[in-house]
């Protein structure tokens, strides 16, 4: 029963957050805010309260419910087991590794190097999957369905353009999805219990929770199937032991137990008392108590270190550039943004003006897959502010409608010769004047009878329109960042 509990919520909100990544259900952004890093980023203290006391209560179920990531990769491994009939086995932890990762994050946040955590964040990564990946097969699907509705006679759908953001940002998902699903496929939850930094800061939380899964050694006929269906490789079935650091809760182990010794329970399975004593505990729990306690202890010091260097983090690296990139509205600049955001590109998948892009370098390398705007595809539009609204981090902060039109985020610059006026000698043009939407662009009329543009830089707020429209190539007007 509470496998098909967990199963049943898990595929809920895995569809409902698929579903708000391309651009359905305006209200089901809510779960996004629950994401324990961003919401750590963002100070959302209610999100990271919430999911801390779960985990002390009943162990790892953010994991296999709310993570996306965590639900996609157990369809892999679930696709894995009938395929090619995958069994698993108890390995030992890589705690060595695991609070080594969590030490170069906590590091990284201290110094104001986001780049890091983003890309290893569980959250973020996916969100990069459904954006770049997900967003553009819906489009397709969506687009295939219309050309079968509009040859039947029925034009129902309505086409929508396909939206590939840059080739690196759909490199960048493609190998992360491939690498992912490989290692899902081969070694079930390792990369929770390894490199993921929310799974090594609940690690922590889960040592000794309140609900747990544990052995009734008298029911125990040691068959050895929930060792085999543990995803986490964290049951040893010689010993009887689970290591609740490593368990996700997906209650496997309790619909394949055929005598019902494993339990999910907030005390010790009982032993039956008529059971002959023996000692089924291996050699490295016998005298890891010692052990047990230091890697307790370094595990608690590394995930406190790391909170509270995401929440009290630095201004980001200062990159020297030419001409700097156009940050989202909200953002409060690169600095602000490199430190906060951890490029999960939700506010990429839903900028109506599709202006919004993954950048490469224009940040510098910690800026690696950031938003950036790119006035080639469109602008930042008079009356939309969904990149606040959505962006579960904190790095672009929501602003209304009004407050969103005054806020300044970059600077037109007008090159006039490359203004058609001049290379291409027509009379007139005026399309970037035509489509300012503070009117800070205005054509005057100069000694050669023809009107230029002149641009007031008090009214100009960088929303691109004018790059967008330029009809020069190259461009007579565009737009840097401040």
């Amino acid at each position: 029963m509470l496998r098909r509990i967990r199963l049943g919520v898990a595929a809920t909100l895995f569809l409902c957050e698929n579903l708000f990544f391309i651009g359905v259900g305006g209200g089901l952004g809510v779960f996004e805010k629950f994401q324990f890093l961003p919401a750590l980023l963002a100070m959302n203290i209610v999100a990271v309260a919430a999911t801390l006391g779960v985990t002390l209560l009943f162990g790892r179920i953010y994991c296999s419910t709310l993570c996306p990531l965590g639900v996609f990769q157990d369809i892999v491994i679930r696709a894995a087991r009938i395929f090619t009939k995958k069994r698993f086995a108890y390995a030992p932890s890589h705690t060595l590794l695991r609070y080594a990762v969590l030490f170069v994050v906590a590091i990284a946040f201290a110094v104001g190097f986001a780049a890091i955590p983003a890309m290893i964040d569980p959250y973020s990564l996916y969100g990069r999957v459904a954006t770049h990946l997900l967003q553009p097969l819906t489009q397709v699907a969506n687009n295939a369905v219309a050309w079968i509705t509009d040859g039947l006679g029925y034009p129902l759908v309505f086409k929508q353009e396909i939206l590939v953001r840059g080739m690196l940002a759909l490199s960048v998902a493609v190998t992360s999805l491939v690498a992912i699903s490989l290692m899902a496929a081969k070694w079930g939850r390792l990369y929770c219990n390894t490199i993921c930094p929310v799974g090594s800061l609940l690690a922590t939380m889960s040592h000794r929770p309140l609900f747990k899964i544990d052995i009734n050694e008298g029911l125990c006929v040691k068959c050895g199937l929930c060792e085999k269906v543990c995803k986490s490789a964290c049951i040893d079935a010689k010993s009887l032991t689970v290591d609740n650091r490593r368990c996700v809760c997906c209650f496997n182990c309790l619909a394949k137990c055929p005598t019902k010794a494993i339990r999910y329970t907030a005390g010790t399975a009982a032993k039956i008392k008529d059971v002959p004593e023996h000692d089924f505990t291996s050699e490295h729990t016998k005298t890891g108590t010692g052990s047990s306690r230091r890697e307790f202890m370094a595990g608690t010091t590394a995930s406190v270190v790391t909170v509270v260097a995401a929440m009290t983090c630095k201004d980001g690296m200062a990159v020297a550039s030419r001409e700097r990139p156009v940050s989202p509205p909200g953002s409060g600049g690169r600095e602000h943004l490199l430190t906060h955001c951890t490029s999960c590109n939700l506010c990429i998948a839903k900028c109506k003006g599709n202006v919004l892009k993954a950048a490469f370098l224009e940040y510098g390398l910690g800026g690696t897959m950031m938003p950036k705007l790119d006035f080639s595809h469109g602008f930042c539009e008079w009356d939309c502010n969904e990149c606040g609204k959505v962006c579960p981090n904190g790095a672009i902060m929501p602003l209304s409608i009004e407050e969103k039109r005054k806020t300044k985020i970059g600077r037109a610059v007008y090159v006039r010769q490359h203004c058609v006026l001049v290379t291409d000698e027509v009379a007139s043009c005026g399309n970037c004047a035509e489509h300012c939407q503070t009117k800070a662009i205005t054509m005057v009329e100069e000694k050669d009878k023809k009107k230029y543009p002149h641009i007031d830089e008090s009214k100009c707020v960088g929303c691109g329109a004018c790059e967008y429209h330029c009809p020069a190539k190259p461009l007579a007007i565009h737009v840097v960042g401040l």
